[in-house]
């Protein structure tokens, strides 16, 4: 379904164009099936790689780089190969689809899309679609893909609106939010004050790091570790702190995805550890919402030049796509960095 979001036509002096918004509903186990096929891949990779380190270590305490080597070779062609395989073919099906992609055809084009999404791809072939459209010169679109049917309307935020760090255990995240969505203020007191409880910053870090059933895929990975070594009669091996420990690294260290903020019409992205900092504006990108099976919305955002992604709960989504969407003008990118990298975390936008 399409329609147009931003100033009514009367009043467009001062405001951004209106975006071409394409929403598309897909059934409710659309997602998991996709994020389960992976999981599986994983898990048999997984399980191939210990059987082969297994089967080589008792022959030789020198055969372990050996083992370790060959069995994170056929472990990772298991699951590395489809993967590959089945994502050139989406990519192959989205340079397609934004052959045909117009205003007139967008509805079709996003079903004929839900429907032959290749397997082991998730939802990799509307990022495709979006790239090649960013790619071909088209901007200001967003894809919304939802569970439900039909897709809800969003009302953008139609005023200008101060900058806000996209975290819905921020207080002024939730001050923004309660404004614009007109929802009976039932926040918790702990996030009045700032203080996030543990489950949240625990759901938020585990968010950062590729969503909860990467952390699934890897915690099966370590019980199978562990009932290996366990029901063998023997202790761990070192083989099996080691792979442990990298779990562990892989999950709770921090991103190096810095925060989004939130600003009219578009949203700034900062990048630890690097010194150039963006805005992406809404009328230069094409935008893919993606509403998961989980408690999850991953954004992907394209320009023709850089691109940037993050999963979302479907509270910050939810605000995130109201202010992406807003008519009021995007400020500059060296307004926001002068105040965000400081220890302001506002900004007012160029009026």
């Amino acid at each position: 379904m399409a329609e147009e979001s931003g100033c009514h036509p009367e009043a467009q002096t001062g405001c951004e164009a209106p975006a071409e918004v394409y929403s598309q509903s897909v059934p409710r186990n659309w997602f998991l099936r996709g994020a389960l096929e992976i999981a599986g891949l994983g898990v048999l990779a997984l399980a191939v790689f210990f059987m082969v380190v297994r089967f080589l270590l008792p022959l030789g305490s020198d055969l372990y780089p050996m083992a370790f080597c060959l069995g994170l070779f056929i472990g990772g062609t298991i699951f590395i190969a489809p993967l590959r395989s089945q994502h050139a073919r989406a990519e192959m099906l989205a340079g397609v689809f934004a052959e045909c992609f117009a205003p007139n055809t967008a509805e079709s084009v996003l079903e004929d899309a839900v429907r032959r999404r290749p397997a082991f791809t998730d939802f990799s072939i509307f990022r495709h679609l979006a790239r090649n459209l960013a790619d071909s010169g088209r901007r200001n679109i967003v894809l919304r893909l939802s569970r439900s049917d039909p897709v809800p309307d969003v009302t953008p935020i139609e005023d200008s609106f101060e900058a806000r760090v996209l975290d819905d255990s921020d207080p002024a995240f939730e001050e923004l939010y309660h404004a614009a969505t007109g929802a009976d203020d039932d926040r918790d007191p702990r996030h009045l004050s700032g203080d996030q409880p543990l489950a949240k910053r625990l759901r938020r870090l585990l968010k950062s790091n590729g969503g909860s059933w990467l952390f699934c895929v890897m915690m099966i990975g370590v019980i199978i570790c562990l009932v290996g070594e366990l029901s063998s009669g023997g202790r761990l091996s070192s083989m099996s702190y080691v792979f442990i420990g990298v779990v562990m690294l892989s999950v709770f260290v921090p991103s190096p995805r810095a925060p989004w903020h939130i600003v009219p019409g578009g949203v700034y992205v900062g990048r630890r550890w690097r010194s150039s900092q963006l805005i992406f504006k809404r009328i230069e990108c094409v935008t893919v919402l993606v509403e998961t099976s989980g408690r999850g919305c991953w954004m992907h955002i394209f320009n023709g030049r850089e691109k940037c992604e993050m999963l979302f709960t479907r509270k910050e989504a939810d605000l995130l796509l109201r202010g992406w969407l807003s008519p009021a003008p995007t400020p500059e990118v060296g307004q926001v960095e002068r105040l965000v990298l400081g220890a302001e975390s506002t900004v007012k936008p160029v009026a």
